[in-house]
Parts: structure tokens; sequence; C-alpha cells
């Protein structure tokens, strides 16, 4: 539903806030950011302060950015858009934010069921 070029202008959207599910505190915040000039700042802040992941394509490669203490959910999510959206030339950058940690794995079955943890990568 949230699909576009733009994750500021997503993520700015009243009607995606609502869609997403973020708290009227969050999106109160959000209008503390200058549009353009505080997108990254804003981008990150997002993804800090709620359970969303940023999804970018890159033709071949794919790149998943999330901040969270617990990484079995957010890949338990990757897991499963794999699973239905990539091939096995698709390579998959993640990266989570609260951790520091980044993999990048090729889609092949036994590959992705090795990714437990992200911290096992490192």
């Amino acid at each position: 539903k949230c699909r576009g070029l733009d994750h500021e202008a997503i993520i700015r959207d009243p009607d995606n806030q609502i869609w997403l599910g973020l708290t009227p505190a969050l999106i109160k915040a959000i209008r503390r950011f200058t549009p353009v000039q505080d997108r990254d700042a804003l981008l990150l802040y997002i993804m800090k302060k709620s359970p969303l992941m940023r999804i970018r394509g890159h033709g071949s490669y794919v790149t998943f950015e999330f901040s969270s203490d617990g990484e079995y959910k957010p890949l338990d999510a990757i897991r499963k858009w794999a699973k239905k959206n990539a091939g096995p030339a698709t390579v998959l950058n993640i990266v989570n934010f609260v951790s520091g940690h980044f993999t990048a794995i090729s889609v092949l079955p036994h590959q992705l069921k090795k990714v437990v943890s992200l911290r096992a990568q490192q």
C-alpha cells in the first residue's frame, strides 16, 4: 500500500500514517522535522520509534533497514518477503541500526535458513 519513490513523502502522508498504525505522538513528532532537509534523520527516527522496516529495491539486490533490539521478527519478515518475491540471483542487504549489524546474503533456500541472527554473520 505504501509504495512510492520517496520514503519521506510516504511517511508524511496522513493516510499512510494511519494505515501504518503510527501513534498520535509519533505523527506529531514527524512535524518537527523539516521536509527534505531532515529526511535521513526523520527516517531513522521513525524506524527507531516504531516497528517499521524500510525496503529499497535496487535491481538485483534489495536493502532492508530497521531498528530493533531483537532480530527474530525482522528476519522472519524478510524471509517471508524473500520466499514470495525474490529469485535465486537476488541479494539481500540487511541492516539493523540498533545493533549496527549488516549482512548481505543471496537468496538461496539453504542460505536463508541459516540467517537466524545478524550477529552470527559477523
